[in-house]
Protein backbone atom coordinates (compact mmCIF):
# COMPACT_ATOMS: atom_id res chain seq x y z
CA UNK A 1 0.00 0.00 0.00
CA UNK A 2 1.04 3.20 -1.09
CA UNK A 3 0.99 4.21 2.89
CA UNK A 4 3.78 2.51 3.77
CA UNK A 5 5.68 4.23 1.19
CA UNK A 6 4.91 7.68 3.26
CA UNK A 7 6.72 9.06 6.27
CA UNK A 8 4.88 6.92 8.86
CA UNK A 9 7.11 8.51 11.76
CA UNK A 10 5.05 11.53 11.85
CA UNK A 11 2.32 9.11 12.78
CA UNK A 12 4.43 7.61 15.29
CA UNK A 13 5.69 10.49 17.09
CA UNK A 14 2.11 12.27 17.21
CA UNK A 15 1.05 8.81 18.91
CA UNK A 16 4.07 9.34 21.58
CA UNK A 17 3.32 12.83 22.55
CA UNK A 18 0.41 11.87 24.53
CA UNK A 19 2.29 9.50 26.77
CA UNK A 20 4.88 12.06 26.62
CA UNK A 21 3.22 14.45 28.21
CA UNK A 22 1.05 12.81 30.46
CA UNK A 23 4.69 12.01 31.92
CA UNK A 24 5.64 15.43 32.04
CA UNK A 25 2.58 18.03 32.04
CA UNK A 26 4.58 20.44 34.22
CA UNK A 27 7.10 21.08 31.05
CA UNK A 28 4.65 21.47 27.95
CA UNK A 29 1.53 22.74 30.27
CA UNK A 30 0.57 26.96 29.58
CA UNK A 31 3.35 28.55 32.05
CA UNK A 32 5.36 25.68 32.17
CA UNK A 33 9.24 25.87 32.11
CA UNK A 34 9.17 25.33 28.57
CA UNK A 35 6.92 28.31 27.42
CA UNK A 36 5.35 26.30 25.28
CA UNK A 37 2.79 28.67 24.66
CA UNK A 38 5.72 31.58 23.09
CA UNK A 39 7.12 28.18 21.39
CA UNK A 40 4.13 27.38 19.50
CA UNK A 41 3.44 30.91 18.59
CA UNK A 42 7.07 30.90 17.08
CA UNK A 43 6.47 27.60 15.62
CA UNK A 44 2.85 28.53 13.73
CA UNK A 45 4.51 31.81 12.45
CA UNK A 46 7.43 29.46 10.45
CA UNK A 47 5.17 26.55 9.06
CA UNK A 48 3.04 29.32 7.51
CA UNK A 49 6.25 30.75 6.12
CA UNK A 50 7.38 27.81 4.88
CA UNK A 51 4.46 27.24 3.60
CA UNK A 52 4.56 30.68 1.63
CA UNK A 53 8.44 30.07 0.14
CA UNK A 54 6.55 26.35 -1.12
CA UNK A 55 3.65 27.33 -2.75
CA UNK A 56 4.45 27.23 -6.17
CA UNK A 57 2.05 30.09 -7.65
CA UNK A 58 3.78 30.93 -10.69
CA UNK A 59 3.53 27.24 -11.94
CA UNK A 60 -0.17 27.22 -11.66
CA UNK A 61 -1.34 28.59 -15.19
CA UNK A 62 -1.67 24.95 -16.43
CA UNK A 63 -3.44 24.18 -13.13
CA UNK A 64 -6.06 26.87 -13.13
CA UNK A 65 -7.90 26.53 -15.85
CA UNK A 66 -10.00 23.72 -14.52
CA UNK A 67 -12.12 25.84 -12.68
CA UNK A 68 -14.74 23.35 -12.49
CA UNK A 69 -12.59 21.46 -10.58
CA UNK A 70 -11.24 24.21 -8.30
CA UNK A 71 -15.14 24.84 -7.34
CA UNK A 72 -15.78 21.46 -6.92
CA UNK A 73 -12.99 21.03 -4.21
CA UNK A 74 -13.42 24.40 -2.33
CA UNK A 75 -17.39 23.83 -2.12
CA UNK A 76 -16.66 20.69 -0.58
CA UNK A 77 -13.73 21.73 1.91
CA UNK A 78 -15.51 25.09 2.73
CA UNK A 79 -19.42 24.36 2.82
CA UNK A 80 -20.51 20.61 2.43
CA UNK A 81 -18.34 19.54 4.63
CA UNK A 82 -18.93 21.85 7.59
CA UNK A 83 -22.56 21.22 6.97
CA UNK A 84 -22.38 17.39 7.76
CA UNK A 85 -20.27 18.30 10.31
CA UNK A 86 -22.62 20.65 11.81
CA UNK A 87 -25.25 17.69 11.52
CA UNK A 88 -23.47 14.99 13.03
CA UNK A 89 -22.72 17.49 16.00
CA UNK A 90 -26.55 18.31 16.01
CA UNK A 91 -27.19 15.09 16.02
CA UNK A 92 -24.68 13.59 18.18
CA UNK A 93 -24.92 16.28 20.60
CA UNK A 94 -25.71 13.88 24.07
CA UNK A 95 -22.66 11.99 23.27
CA UNK A 96 -20.34 14.50 22.41
CA UNK A 97 -18.64 16.48 25.35
CA UNK A 98 -18.72 20.58 23.99
CA UNK A 99 -14.89 20.35 23.20
CA UNK A 100 -15.67 17.45 20.72
CA UNK A 101 -18.01 19.07 19.67
CA UNK A 102 -16.39 21.92 18.88
CA UNK A 103 -13.37 19.72 17.36
CA UNK A 104 -15.70 17.96 14.66
CA UNK A 105 -17.04 21.31 13.43
CA UNK A 106 -12.97 22.79 13.24
CA UNK A 107 -12.32 19.84 11.82
CA UNK A 108 -15.23 20.05 8.96
CA UNK A 109 -14.33 23.57 8.43
CA UNK A 110 -10.18 22.97 7.54
CA UNK A 111 -8.92 23.05 4.18
CA UNK A 112 -7.45 20.23 2.16
CA UNK A 113 -4.61 18.38 2.85
CA UNK A 114 -1.34 20.00 0.69
CA UNK A 115 0.52 17.54 -0.15
CA UNK A 116 -1.06 14.21 0.77
CA UNK A 117 -3.91 14.48 -2.08
CA UNK A 118 -1.52 15.73 -4.75
CA UNK A 119 0.37 12.33 -4.04
CA UNK A 120 -2.37 9.85 -3.68
CA UNK A 121 -3.76 11.83 -7.00
CA UNK A 122 -0.55 11.32 -8.71
CA UNK A 123 -0.16 7.72 -7.73
CA UNK A 124 -3.80 6.96 -9.35
CA UNK A 125 -3.13 8.55 -11.98
CA UNK A 126 -5.12 11.56 -11.94
CA UNK A 127 -4.75 15.40 -12.98
CA UNK A 128 -1.84 16.47 -10.73
CA UNK A 129 -2.02 20.05 -12.23
CA UNK A 130 -5.53 20.92 -11.05
CA UNK A 131 -4.97 19.05 -7.59
CA UNK A 132 -1.94 20.97 -7.04
CA UNK A 133 -3.60 24.28 -8.07
CA UNK A 134 -6.82 23.46 -5.65
CA UNK A 135 -5.21 22.45 -3.16
CA UNK A 136 -2.97 25.61 -2.83
CA UNK A 137 -6.19 27.38 -3.27
CA UNK A 138 -8.14 25.87 -0.39
CA UNK A 139 -4.93 26.64 1.78
CA UNK A 140 -4.49 30.21 1.19
CA UNK A 141 -8.55 30.26 1.67
CA UNK A 142 -8.61 28.49 4.97
CA UNK A 143 -6.28 31.56 5.82
CA UNK A 144 -9.70 34.09 5.63
CA UNK A 145 -12.36 31.48 5.21
CA UNK A 146 -11.85 28.62 8.39
CA UNK A 147 -11.55 32.17 10.92
CA UNK A 148 -14.95 33.22 9.66
CA UNK A 149 -16.34 29.72 9.90
CA UNK A 150 -15.17 29.34 13.83
CA UNK A 151 -16.49 33.70 14.24
CA UNK A 152 -19.77 31.81 12.92
CA UNK A 153 -19.89 28.94 14.82
CA UNK A 154 -18.65 29.22 17.88
CA UNK A 155 -17.93 33.42 18.93
CA UNK A 156 -21.98 33.75 19.37
CA UNK A 157 -21.91 31.01 22.34
CA UNK A 158 -18.58 32.40 23.85
CA UNK A 159 -16.66 29.43 22.89
CA UNK A 160 -13.80 31.50 21.17
CA UNK A 161 -11.41 34.46 22.74
CA UNK A 162 -12.27 38.06 22.22
CA UNK A 163 -12.85 38.29 17.62
CA UNK A 164 -10.81 41.25 17.96
CA UNK A 165 -7.30 39.95 19.53
CA UNK A 166 -8.02 36.12 17.40
CA UNK A 167 -7.69 37.88 13.97
CA UNK A 168 -5.27 39.93 15.31
CA UNK A 169 -2.89 36.66 15.84
CA UNK A 170 -4.56 34.94 13.04
CA UNK A 171 -3.26 38.07 10.74
CA UNK A 172 0.51 38.17 12.91
CA UNK A 173 0.92 34.65 13.30
CA UNK A 174 -0.50 32.99 9.40
CA UNK A 175 -1.30 35.67 6.62
CA UNK A 176 1.68 37.61 7.54
CA UNK A 177 4.43 34.98 6.93
CA UNK A 178 2.38 33.37 4.59
CA UNK A 179 2.27 36.32 2.29
CA UNK A 180 5.88 37.15 3.20
CA UNK A 181 6.66 33.93 2.04
CA UNK A 182 5.62 34.42 -1.16
CA UNK A 183 7.45 37.53 -1.63
CA UNK A 184 10.40 35.77 -0.53
CA UNK A 185 10.50 33.10 -3.02
CA UNK A 186 11.88 35.12 -5.86
CA UNK A 187 14.59 35.81 -3.70
CA UNK A 188 14.95 32.31 -2.74
CA UNK A 189 14.34 30.86 -5.57
CA UNK A 190 18.12 29.61 -5.72
CA UNK A 191 17.78 28.15 -2.17
CA UNK A 192 14.46 26.66 -2.57
CA UNK A 193 15.63 23.15 -3.60
CA UNK A 194 18.55 23.13 -0.80
CA UNK A 195 16.00 24.70 1.95
CA UNK A 196 12.92 22.30 1.03
CA UNK A 197 13.89 18.72 1.98
CA UNK A 198 14.14 20.33 5.52
CA UNK A 199 10.57 21.90 5.16
CA UNK A 200 8.45 18.79 5.91
CA UNK A 201 10.14 17.59 9.16
CA UNK A 202 10.55 21.24 10.64
CA UNK A 203 6.64 21.29 10.05
CA UNK A 204 6.09 17.82 11.42
CA UNK A 205 8.42 18.72 14.42
CA UNK A 206 6.28 22.12 15.73
CA UNK A 207 3.38 20.02 14.82
CA UNK A 208 4.25 17.19 17.34
CA UNK A 209 5.28 19.78 20.08
CA UNK A 210 1.93 21.43 19.57
CA UNK A 211 0.14 18.57 20.44
CA UNK A 212 2.42 17.70 22.64
CA UNK A 213 1.48 20.62 25.00
CA UNK A 214 -2.30 20.82 24.35
CA UNK A 215 -2.38 17.28 25.69
CA UNK A 216 0.22 18.37 28.55
CA UNK A 217 -2.12 20.96 29.38
CA UNK A 218 -5.52 18.82 29.79
CA UNK A 219 -3.53 16.38 31.85
CA UNK A 220 -2.40 19.33 34.46
CA UNK A 221 -5.51 20.42 34.11
CA UNK A 222 -7.55 16.90 34.52
CA UNK A 223 -9.90 16.83 31.91
CA UNK A 224 -9.45 13.74 31.33
CA UNK A 225 -10.23 12.67 34.38
CA UNK A 226 -13.75 14.68 34.05
CA UNK A 227 -14.87 13.47 30.57
CA UNK A 228 -13.08 10.03 30.56
CA UNK A 229 -11.56 8.29 28.22
CA UNK A 230 -15.24 6.96 26.28
CA UNK A 231 -14.50 10.47 24.61
CA UNK A 232 -11.76 9.13 22.42
CA UNK A 233 -14.40 6.69 21.92
CA UNK A 234 -17.20 8.81 20.63
CA UNK A 235 -14.72 10.86 18.83
CA UNK A 236 -13.53 8.00 16.87
CA UNK A 237 -16.69 6.62 15.74
CA UNK A 238 -17.93 10.04 14.94
CA UNK A 239 -14.81 10.44 12.76
CA UNK A 240 -15.24 6.58 10.96
CA UNK A 241 -19.15 8.45 10.24
CA UNK A 242 -17.65 11.25 9.02
CA UNK A 243 -15.00 10.06 6.68
CA UNK A 244 -17.77 7.54 5.57
CA UNK A 245 -19.85 10.25 4.81
CA UNK A 246 -17.84 12.37 3.13
CA UNK A 247 -15.71 10.21 0.77
CA UNK A 248 -18.74 8.22 -0.51
CA UNK A 249 -20.83 11.44 -1.40
CA UNK A 250 -17.23 13.73 -2.78
CA UNK A 251 -17.00 10.18 -4.87
CA UNK A 252 -20.27 10.17 -6.41
CA UNK A 253 -20.40 13.86 -6.85
CA UNK A 254 -17.82 13.83 -8.72
CA UNK A 255 -18.05 11.28 -10.87
CA UNK A 256 -21.37 12.92 -11.82
CA UNK A 257 -19.86 15.76 -12.70
CA UNK A 258 -16.70 15.07 -14.27
CA UNK A 259 -16.75 12.53 -17.32
CA UNK A 260 -12.71 12.40 -17.31
CA UNK A 261 -11.97 10.06 -14.86
CA UNK A 262 -8.43 11.48 -13.93
CA UNK A 263 -10.38 14.87 -13.57
CA UNK A 264 -12.90 12.69 -10.58
CA UNK A 265 -9.87 11.22 -9.34
CA UNK A 266 -8.36 15.11 -8.65
CA UNK A 267 -11.80 16.21 -7.35
CA UNK A 268 -11.96 12.52 -4.47
CA UNK A 269 -8.49 13.04 -3.10
CA UNK A 270 -8.87 17.15 -2.48
CA UNK A 271 -12.20 17.21 -1.71
CA UNK A 272 -12.31 15.04 0.59
CA UNK A 273 -9.19 15.54 3.06
CA UNK A 274 -8.59 17.75 5.91
CA UNK A 275 -5.09 18.63 6.65
CA UNK A 276 -3.32 18.51 10.04
CA UNK A 277 -0.42 20.73 9.09
CA UNK A 278 -2.77 23.73 8.66
CA UNK A 279 -5.16 22.72 11.60
CA UNK A 280 -2.80 21.86 14.73
CA UNK A 281 -1.07 25.59 13.78
CA UNK A 282 -4.74 27.40 13.49
CA UNK A 283 -6.25 25.51 16.18
CA UNK A 284 -3.17 26.52 18.77
CA UNK A 285 -3.73 30.51 17.61
CA UNK A 286 -7.87 30.55 17.76
CA UNK A 287 -8.11 28.32 20.90
CA UNK A 288 -5.48 29.62 22.80
CA UNK A 289 -5.69 31.24 25.95
CA UNK A 290 -8.82 30.32 28.16
CA UNK A 291 -9.65 26.97 26.06
CA UNK A 292 -5.95 25.86 26.22
CA UNK A 293 -7.18 23.36 28.85
CA UNK A 294 -9.46 21.35 26.37
CA UNK A 295 -7.21 22.24 22.67
CA UNK A 296 -6.63 18.35 23.28
CA UNK A 297 -10.10 16.99 22.97
CA UNK A 298 -10.64 19.91 20.67
CA UNK A 299 -7.90 18.60 18.45
CA UNK A 300 -9.23 14.81 18.84
CA UNK A 301 -11.40 14.33 15.74
CA UNK A 302 -8.68 16.10 13.57
CA UNK A 303 -5.88 13.47 14.75
CA UNK A 304 -8.23 10.36 14.19
CA UNK A 305 -9.55 11.72 11.34
CA UNK A 306 -5.74 12.12 9.68
CA UNK A 307 -4.23 8.53 9.65
CA UNK A 308 -7.64 7.41 8.93
CA UNK A 309 -7.93 9.65 5.77
CA UNK A 310 -4.54 8.46 4.73
CA UNK A 311 -5.64 4.47 5.23
CA UNK A 312 -8.51 4.90 2.95
CA UNK A 313 -6.88 6.63 0.26
CA UNK A 314 -3.49 4.04 0.53
CA UNK A 315 -6.38 1.52 -0.47
CA UNK A 316 -8.19 3.21 -3.00
CA UNK A 317 -5.03 4.27 -4.76
CA UNK A 318 -4.49 0.61 -4.78
CA UNK A 319 -7.66 -0.71 -6.34
CA UNK A 320 -8.27 1.86 -8.59
CA UNK A 321 -4.27 1.51 -9.76
CA UNK A 322 -5.72 -1.89 -11.15
CA UNK A 323 -8.68 -0.49 -13.03
CA UNK A 324 -8.70 1.84 -16.19
CA UNK A 325 -12.02 3.54 -15.10
CA UNK A 326 -11.95 3.75 -11.03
Amino acid sequence: MLLKLRDNGFLLFLLLMVPLAWLLPEAGRTGGWLRAESLIKAGVFVIFLMQGLSLPTEQFVRGALHWRLHAFVQSWNFVWTPLLGLLLVTVGAPLLDAPLRTGFLFLAVLPTTVSSAVVFTGAAKGDVAGALFSTALSNILAVFIVPAWCVILFAAAGDLPPVGPMLANLSLLILLPTLLGQALRPVAKRALPCLKPAFKPLSNAIICFAVFAAFADSFHNAVWERTGWTAAAFSLAGVLLLLGAVSFLVRRSARGLFASAETGIAAFFCGSQKSIATGVPMAAVIFSGGMAAELSLILLPLLFYHPLQLILASFLVDRWGRHAHP
